[in-house]
């Protein structure tokens, strides 16, 4: 019996004990706000970027320093637009742009020295990359991190991360991105 006890406590004892960066990694990603002509939807993402906001607990939070990171650079470039002054199609004055300015700067800061995986592209999940565009995963995979390490100017760690998550998608926008898709193939 008392070897029993004795093994049971060296098992817990010099069982590791997880580390910090054991823990799950911080994912920036979110939905576009914005229109192909660069004008934004609304302002909305202006509130997430505030330290209170969604994406500004991630990056003013001191607990998240040295941990990793999984970023979409779809994210990044919408931030980073706004940082450089932007416009709402409802013709409001955007509130913005100093504070994704101030953003992107402890964004940087924090990552600087810290493990950096992009996430494809906007973040679709692999399902519709799989149905809608299965030859192009590759170059949506490449793209992503290029543009990204764009972005941090440093290069980013691991593989491409791919939501594995299937979001919903209407059958009315599936079959008009599959149109899109053939058109696009035959003008090349």
């Amino acid at each position: 019996m008392k070897r029993l006890i004795f093994f049971a406590l060296t098992l817990i004892f010099i069982t590791p004990i997880p580390h910090a960066n054991a823990a799950a990694p911080l994912v920036i990603t979110e939905p576009t706000h914005r229109l192909i002509n660069g004008k934004f939807i609304n302002d909305d993402l202006t509130a997430k970027l505030l330290p209170t906001g969604e994406l500004g607990k991630i990056v003013f939070s001191i607990a998240n320093i040295n941990k990793d990171w999984q970023v979409d650079p779809a994210t990044i470039e919408e931030i980073t637009a706004m940082s450089n002054g932007y416009g709402v199609i409802d013709g409001s004055t955007p509130a913005g742009q100093q504070i994704a300015k101030d953003w992107l700067a402890q964004f940087y800061r924090i990552t600087r020295a810290q493990s950096v995986t992009a996430l494809t592209y906007g973040n679709p999940s692999e399902y519709w990359i799989k149905k809608l565009l299965p030859e192009q995963i590759e170059y949506l995979k490449a793209t992503s991190e290029i543009r990204l390490e764009e972005y941090l100017g440093k290069a980013v760690t691991g593989k491409v991360g791919i939501d594995s998550n299937q979001q919903k998608l209407p059958k009315s926008v599936q079959s008009t991105f599959t149109f899109a898709d053939k058109q696009f193939v035959l003008m090349q």
